[in-house]
């Protein structure tokens, strides 16, 4: 569908599942010979080498092959997937028996960046991205899409390096899509539980849990406070796994507590507060779970216009640029629960 080059070698993306590749791949310009291939399901049509990161534009569906995200059910599209322009590993056997097995082959990674476009309907076609370009500060992609992480942008998106974007694409799951639970069956001990997060350009994210910090309106708040625990935690999209944390406390007196998560750029959201009574030696007591956040609370991004961004040449992700070690593991784990919760 489309090729481009640099003096690394020359570029081209493809869709097929007759044989033939489907994906992103890097030639050698001296031999022909295969440098690098994100063996990544879902048409692709157009391709942009960026220094170490290759952008696509797609509907990219299945990048397990190369350890990335897995298939869906219902498929899941994602539109700019990037990739790095160098081999970290080999490819897996193909999930899908429909799609040609490149085992083996020099494999890219695929970076942790997932920008979410609303597909268009101007072409009937179900797709949203058509072309991708950039320079050296932004990437620019357009196509019929109608939204950019849920602000309306029409068309046309670009997303700047670090260094001059706003940097406001934080966690994704905010307020009361973020639960957090409490129980207390020992004196003064409460049980609590949370998943994990996700943010569309950065894999890691730092989690910390408050109690009695209803006061606290902003992350700056948060953190002049001591947390009972925080951690920073790796996670993706499709890994999702269950954080849990205990405090002690007296028995039978009775807090709030909340989950607050951010990453490295300052963007952070919280769970709703949780409020209950630590049992006591006689027993304990139910969580009583507030009715949301306290007036005037701003929970989230800071104001913008919502667009998150990447280095035109450093990567969707600087941290993430080597494959990951378990991504057998990785897929395995998400077809057995991924599946099963309905994702």
């Amino acid at each position: 569908m489309a090729l481009a080059g640099d003096d690394r070698g020359f570029y081209g993306v493809t869709f097929s599942r007759t044989g033939s590749f489907e994906g992103m791949f890097r030639a050698s310009w001296e031999t022909g010979d295969l440098d690098v291939m994100a063996d990544c399901h879902g048409d692709s049509y157009d391709v942009y080498p960026a220094g170490d990161v290759v952008y696509v534009a797609s509907h990219a569906h299945d990048c397990s092959n190369i350890g990335g995200f897995p298939d869906a059910a219902p498929n899941q599209y994602w539109h700019a997937p990037a990739f790095t322009n160098y081999a970290t590993g080999e490819t897996l056997p193909t999930t899908d028996s429909n799609y040609y097995d490149y085992s083996g082959q020099p494999a890219a990674t695929n970076l942790h960046f997932y920008p979410s476009f609303q597909i268009g309907s101007y072409t009937g076609t179900n797709q949203a991205t058509w072309t991708v370009e950039g320079n050296d500060e932004y990437v620019v992609y357009g196509g019929e899409f109608l939204s950019v992480n849920g602000t309306a942008q029409q068309g046309l998106v670009r997303f700047a390096r670090r260094d001059i974007a706003p940097n406001q694409e934080g966690p994704v799951d905010k307020g009361g899509a973020y639960p957090l639970t409490a129980s207390s069956e020992q004196a003064g001990r409460v049980d609590l539980s949370f998943s994990t997060n996700w943010d569309r350009d950065d894999q890691t994210l730092t989690y910390a849990v408050y109690r009695d910090a209803d006061a606290a309106r902003s992350l700056e708040d948060f953190l002049a406070l001591e947390p009972v625990w925080n951690q920073q935690v790796a996670s993706s999209f499709w890994q999702v796994s269950t954080v849990e944390v205990a405090d002690e406390v007296d028995p039978g007196s009775t807090h709030s507590y909340v989950v607050v998560v951010w990453d490295r750029w300052g963007a952070w959201t919280r769970s709703e507060w949780v409020r209950l009574t630590a049992a006591d030696p006689e027993g304990g007591a139910a969580a009583d779970v507030d009715e949301g956040a306290p007036a005037g609370e701003q929970v989230g991004e800071p104001a913008g216009d919502g667009l998150e961004e990447e280095p035109a040449g450093a990567g969707a992700d600087g941290e993430d640029a080597e494959a990951p070690a378990n991504r057998d593991q990785i897929r395995g784990g998400w077809r057995e629960n991924g599946k099963r919760g309905g994702f």
